[in-house]
């Protein structure tokens, strides 16, 4: 798609920062945001059926770290992490399910 991941992460934290009263800014931080967030493509996982059978099926992965760092000490105040499937989804249900994730990573902030 052309969804810009990056551009969309960053849009949600701050928005999601604003209503917990914390304005981005240009200079003098209290602290800083970093986030990684990856998918792989070619994940796998295994299923065991109610016989105890053993499948193994592709199960694309995405996982996302999302850190808070203080700016003075450089010291790490808060972190979550999430994880879904991957399942080349429309860039609309794309945004929903970033959107929930990024939500949930800082409802207990």
């Amino acid at each position: 798609t052309n969804l810009d991941v990056s551009a969309e992460i960053q849009q949600i934290v701050n928005a999601e920062l604003a209503k917990k009263g914390k304005m981005a800014v240009t200079a003098n931080p209290d602290f800083y945001v970093a986030y990684l967030a990856a998918a792989d493509m070619d994940a796998i996982k295994e299923k065991v059926d109610k016989e105890g059978k053993m499948t193994i099926e592709n199960a694309p992965d995405a996982a996302m770290l999302l850190t808070l760092i203080d700016a003075d000490t450089a010291e790490i105040i808060y972190i979550s992490s999430a994880e879904g499937d991957v399942k080349g989804l429309p860039a609309d249900q794309m945004k929903q399910r970033l959107n929930y994730a990024i939500k949930k990573m800082l409802g207990n902030m």
